[in-house]
């Protein structure tokens, strides 16, 4: 048993549906599960002095230095065995990661973007959503010497990523690889139960047996494809006519439609309207995997891709639905682990080929990748790579 302190700014109650809190709470849910006396200590406001069953401490600021009395009374007061910090490219630029006594591991949950693939996506673009966009073009900015004189300032004894993609990305700035470990995330285990293409669901969202349903679930954020889905969706009706489009968003059709001008006149568009449904609101986890479970195929075509490792590419896995998604960030890895087709991100014309192409093809009977696995599973994998 170790005492085991994740430092991780931003943990709260509202935040736990989204990478990468998800991953950082399963982390330490699951640590703690297996017997080490875990502590999370963040920011945030949230007054419980759990986050789900796991003994949190809050702090007005995490960066480790001198002067930061009450992160170093906070550490103090756990004695910890082992830090866990949570980091991104930029985050390497600042701080410092180094409890004495005890080791110390990043989690490293941000993608790594080169600017040219930044540049595809639009600039213009990622600066207008520069909550989602901003940090990512602050990080393909950062000279690849500064970057690599920061880690080694860091005295880190580890790094966790979550795809072989980031990895791989990390070794191009000079991290040694022996120094990683990919630890992929899971996700519940209600979407391993067995699910069937329920006909009453498609017939109750205003489909028929005969139409062929795509399906987009998760945050209608501006950088996840939705503009480009839609327009993608709207040219290739026009050479398959039997295609429908169900979004399960989190946010209400009026809206989003107040909210994002443009999303408002795209699902306004005749030659959309009619063939959408838009299912609005957080679902409970049942009801939102019987509504993926009625796809032929499933959409999530990110113009970016935020956070590492999103969970929605293996959710749609694990029903054993053909995925069609970008090559942006980790999704080829992702995508790879099942029946996938992939176009080029923010790039409508090449998403309707794609569209195109996954309607045409006869896939084989659905089946379970091995690679997707629930989360107690990736659980024990870090129980084993702690010791």
């Amino acid at each position: 048993m170790k005492r085991i302190v994740l430092i991780a700014a931003g943990c709260e109650a509202h935040c736990v549906r989204l990478q990468p809190w998800r991953y950082l709470c399963e982390v330490a849910i699951n640590l703690q599960l297996h017997g080490h006396m875990v502590t999370i200590v963040s920011t945030g406001t949230d007054r419980e002095r759990t986050f789900y069953g796991v003994p949190i401490l809050r702090v007005p600021s995490l960066t480790y230095h001198p002067k930061n009395q009450h992160l170093h009374a906070a550490l103090a007061s756990c004695e910890p065995d082992v830090v866990l910090w949570h980091l991104g490219k930029t985050s390497m630029l600042h701080g410092h990661y180094h409890y004495p006594g005890a080791i110390n591991i990043g989690i490293f949950t941000s993608p790594i973007y080169q600017l040219t693939q930044l540049w595809q996506i639009g600039l213009s673009r990622l600066i207008k959503n520069y909550q989602l966009g901003a940090i990512h073009l602050a990080g393909s900015l950062i000279p690849t010497k500064a970057f690599q004189h920061r880690y080694r300032m860091q005295q880190l004894d580890h790094l966790v990523v979550q795809t072989e993609t980031t990895k791989a990305r990390l070794v191009d700035l000079g991290v040694p690889s022996h120094a990683m470990t990919v630890i992929t995330p899971g996700i519940d285990a209600d979407w391993f139960e067995e699910q069937n293409n329920d006909a009453a669901v498609r017939e109750h969202v205003g489909f028929g047996p005969h139409d062929h349903v795509m399906v987009y679930f998760g945050s209608p954020a501006p950088l996840r494809g939705l503009h480009t889905l839609l327009d993608a969706f709207s040219r290739a009706r026009q050479h398959n006519p039997s295609l429908r489009l169900l979004l399960l968003s989190r946010r209400h059709p009026r809206e989003l439609q107040h909210a994002d001008a443009q999303l408002g006149r795209l699902l306004a568009q005749p030659s959309i309207q009619p063939y959408v449904r838009i299912i609005s609101g957080y679902l409970p986890s049942r009801t939102l995997i019987r509504h993926v479970a009625l796809a032929d195929s499933v959409a999530l075509p990110f113009d970016l891709v935020p956070s590492d490792a999103p969970l929605s590419l293996l959710e749609a896995h694990a029903l054993g639905k053909p995925v069609i998604t970008t090559t942006i960030g980790c999704l080829p890895e992702f995508a790879a682990y099942g029946q996938h087709v992939l176009a080029e991100p923010a790039q409508p014309q090449s998403l309707h080929h794609a569209i195109l192409n996954s309607s045409r093809q006869q896939y084989a009977a659905p089946s379970r990748p091995r690679m997707v696995r629930q989360w107690a599973e990736m659980g024990e994998q870090w129980h084993s790579f702690l010791g």
